[in-house]
């Protein structure tokens, strides 16, 4: 009788030791999700993914006509603007926290001389806003810039994270100008940003109080919120009204809709960030700064919180941008060469090996550029440690490595697949058009794509060609306007889309076969590329004459 109540009590225990770990591993999966959800992501994107992920945003400030964007590996070019502000897009700093993600560039200013101005968008389940830091700078920070930043920040943001408006940053940026000639913001105190060495990052809830804290334990941070006022007609700002319009009797712009910054100031305690997480890929060094922390507050003002607003922002400093110098495509190849650069040599003799062992599928190596500090210079050196990663593929692909900081490759066509492989294939191109826009600015002028691919007129040879960036512009179109071709529309599968470019494109090669270097210049001559070979370890240019349209070489001797 004893025995089965002996056996009840067990299972009854058995089953609350499972109960307990049950909960205890729910407790730990639980705190791992929210540990994740803290976890603060910094990384440099190129304009490219900016602008894909823009076009996604619903309720997207329109930002286009100020941005700036770099052009063909050059310095920062300046565009034609009417404007007195310009987003310089050659620095775009992305933060993710959970849902949240935020993109900080940096903004031109009538002010630029003497303080530093971000432009941050931030997006949270698809719905988008955006706000203007200022920088004001202590001599101390200016003259150690891999410091945190020193100095006083202030904020201007829309009181309504959601609300819209084509001309909505144009009188933002109009009200700041004037509060730039009338002097400067007032009050708002001195915030000291202190962290670990690598830098700073700090965190606001759209909130606070417009009434200044004069009991704060710490320092203040001044936010001014942008809101909008109706007309006495009940017209917002960017909405037709008659006291705006010349035509009408009751014209009368001081009558009319208008938008009003009004400081809200918020208490910092005298606490040290301790958040410095940076994504892959992350550029480091130079005036970046990293870290974090989580925000905090609620949305209000005159519109209120909107569904989807972002609560809490997060952003980083990004100082104007250094010029940065570019190189020749024949200088950056023959330094890629050099046995006290990068050394690719090493790499393309490995290739040309399997090539003379004939082996059967694609291979690859991708390379990794991270800068390293040099003490003595108290600088990042050009070139730094550079990492190499090989991949081995199929008969007729291999995976090339593309992201921030992979700046070229050197990949085999095997010499099975005979005149079809002689030369780069429209993947290549592709492939060469997303490393490109994928790489960060100091890299573009690096980026390169190299071939060892068999001779089609004697197999058992080979040739080592290269590719160079002309203009970004053409290549990118010129890609997709052969992805989305009328030839090619019908074929809805993307995999057999490929497959059927590729084959077109291998028959010509075939017919070409004589002249196949010459054929692909002539091809794609509107791809905004160069191509290069190498011979007995010296780089030429191949060209196509002007009048005559035939093939010639231009040696590389820098």
């Amino acid at each position: 009788m004893n025995k089965p109540m002996k056996i009840k009590q067990l299972l009854l225990f058995l089953t609350a030791v499972f109960s307990i770990i049950a909960c205890e591993k729910d407790l730990y999966e639980d705190a791992i999700q929210q540990n994740q959800d803290k976890q603060i992501n910094i990384k440099q994107i190129s304009l490219e993914k900016f602008n894909s992920k823009m076009r996604q945003m619903k309720n997207k400030p329109d930002l286009e006509r100020f941005m700036v964007s770099s052009k063909n590996s050059s310095l920062q070019s300046r565009a034609e603007s009417t404007s007195e502000f310009e987003i310089v897009t050659s620095d775009i700093k992305e933060i993710t926290q959970g849902n949240y993600t935020s993109y900080t560039m940096y903004l031109k200013t009538p002010d630029t001389t003497s303080n530093i101005y971000n432009i941050t968008i931030e997006e949270i389940d698809g719905y988008s806003s955006f706000f203007i830091t200022k920088y004001i700078p202590t001599t101390y920070w200016l003259e150690n810039k891999d410091q945190p930043f020193d100095g006083e920040i202030i904020t201007y943001r829309e009181s309504n994270t959601n609300s819209s408006g084509a001309n909505t940053l144009q009188e933002y940026l109009d009200l700041i100008n004037g509060e730039l000639y009338a002097g400067g913001a007032g009050g708002g105190g001195s915030l000291s940003l202190t962290g670990t060495s690598s830098g700073t990052s700090w965190s606001s809830g759209l909130g606070g109080s417009p009434i200044y804290p004069q009991n704060c334990n710490g320092t203040v941070k001044t936010d001014y919120i942008l809101e909008p006022h109706a007309c006495v007609n009940g017209h917002m700002p960017g909405v037709s009204c008659e006291f705006l319009n010349p035509s009408y009797p009751e014209y009368n712009p001081s009558n009319g809709p208008y938008y009003e910054l009004t400081p809200y100031y918020t208490c910092v305690p005298n606490t040290t960030s301790n958040g410095n997480t940076s994504g892959s890929g992350d550029t480091s060094g130079g005036n970046t700064l990293g870290g974090g922390g989580s925000g905090s507050g609620t949305g209000t003002g005159s519109g209120g919180t909107s569904t989807g607003a972002v609560t809490g922002s997060i952003t980083t400093i990004v100082d104007e941008p250094t010029s940065i110098p570019t190189k020749k495509p024949c200088v950056s190849l023959n330094e890629a060469l050099a046995t006290d650069k990068q050394n690719l040599n090493y790499y393309i003799n490995d290739l040309v090996t399997k090539h003379q062992q004939s082996v059967k599928n694609e291979v690859s190596y991708s390379f990794e550029k991270v800068p390293q500090y040099d003490t003595i210079t108290d600088a990042y050196t050009a070139f730094g440690n550079f990492s190499a990663s090989y991949k081995n593929g199929g008969p007729t692909s291999v995976a090339i490595e593309i992201g921030n900081r992979w700046y070229s490759s050197i990949h085999l066509h095997p010499k099975d697949q005979e005149e079809a492989s002689g030369i780069f294939s429209w993947q290549d191109l592709r492939t060469f058009a997303n490393a490109y826009n994928e790489v960060t600015e100091d890299l573009k002028s690096e980026v390169s794509m190299i071939l060892v691919a068999p001779n089609p007129l004697n197999f058992n040879d080979y040739n080592v060609y290269a590719l160079k960036v002309k203009d970004i512009s053409l290549l990118s179109q010129a890609v997709a306007n052969e992805w989305n071709s009328s030839k090619w529309r019908n074929i809805t599968n993307e995999k057999k889309r490929l497959e059927a470019i590729q084959e077109s494109l291998g028959l010509d090669y075939v017919a070409n076969k004589n002249n196949l270097a010459q054929f692909f210049l002539q091809k794609f001559s509107n791809y905004g590329i160069s191509l290069f070979q190498l011979q007995n370890n010296q780089w030429k240019e191949l060209v196509l004459n002007n009048t005559t349209n035939q093939l010639e070489e231009k040696p590389c001797n820098n």
